[in-house]
């Protein structure tokens, strides 16, 4: 994150390479939060789940 926004503030970026950069790492990161969400109710279902 720390790289993107240094090269959002470099003379020579253009606006739309710095847009597209955002709107990757933005996908990037709802990709890995769905992966993790979806884990974690998977972890709750074992863990938390009764016994019958």
């Amino acid at each position: 994150m720390l790289g993107n926004f240094c090269t959002s503030w470099a003379p020579l970026q253009k606006f739309p390479n710095v847009e597209k950069d955002f709107k990757d790492f933005g996908a990037t990161i709802s990709r890995y939060f769905a992966i993790v969400l979806e884990n974690v109710l998977r972890m709750t279902i074992d863990l938390i789940a009764p016994d019958d």
